[in-house]
């Protein structure tokens, strides 16, 4: 288990522990007063009122996050949550996600007597995440590639770091790592513009060409167990040649 996970779990057991939090602040006024106010012709006055949220809900709230979203690497901060600090949280990214659309999918999974109010959502995403990468034209699709190949190229520089028993390894797996980089480089250039363009269709007989299929839709065409190799490469890249390394 890595330490990651275990500031997941110790975070929410921190927040399990408390039988109420605090968190929330509506505006309100009293019967009394407003009566008062109102009869010498004024505004009602407002002022906040802090009330209890249920630790549960509160901490399935941020495990629904959590698990939902994408760790921001090497990014950490200290968030504070119902008055008590918590240090070095990850920080998750939206990736082009409103934090609307992230609680519409929070509500539709956990009934009401489940979840958290949707202004606790929404403060406790703004405490938890930064936006991702969202441009005007690219899809979901390419926006997590590039978040992807950039975690695996981060990966293999990391390979400089670790100890080695001699320094013919440490060069040796420090030029494999280059190799894998500059080979994953090329296949994601393919992938993303000489694929869509000249391979990806709406119904092919070749598998890895076939948008029906991919998205498991009923396709009309018998669909080949040999492809193209070059695109099949995608499903072997990482389970041969890095799993191996």
């Amino acid at each position: 288990m890595s330490k990651e996970t275990d500031r997941y779990i110790g975070t929410e057991n921190e927040i399990r522990a408390k039988a109420k939090s605090l968190m929330e602040k509506d505006q309100f006024a009293s019967s009394r007063e407003v009566f008062q106010v109102l009869r010498r012709g004024r505004g009602v006055p407002k002022q906040n009122y802090t009330h209890q949220i249920d630790s549960i809900k509160l901490s399935t709230a941020m495990t629904f996050l959590q698990e939902t979203l994408c760790v921001k690497p090497g990014v950490t901060r200290d968030v504070r949550i119902t008055g008590d600090t918590f240090k070095n949280m990850p920080v998750y990214k939206r990736g082009g996600k409103s934090i609307e659309s992230i609680n519409d999918a929070y509500n539709i999974i956990f009934s009401e007597g489940e979840r958290v109010g949707r202004n606790t959502f929404v403060e406790l995403t703004k405490l938890l995440t930064k936006k991702g990468e969202s441009k005007a034209g690219l899809s979901v699709y390419y926006i997590n590639l590039r978040y992807s190949a950039s975690i695996f190229t981060q990966m293999m520089k990391r390979v400089s770091c670790f100890a080695f028993a001699s320094f013919d390894e440490q060069r040796f797996a420090n030029k494999e790592a280059e190799t894998l980089i500059e080979e994953w480089k090329k296949m994601q250039m393919f992938l993303m513009w000489e694929y869509s363009n000249k391979h990806l269709k709406i119904e092919d007989g070749d598998r890895t060409h076939c948008c029906t299929y991919a998205l498991g839709g009923t396709c009309t065409r018998k669909h080949k167990t040999v492809s193209y190799k070059k695109c099949s490469g995608f499903f072997t890249f990482f389970q041969t040649k890095v799993k191996d390394f």
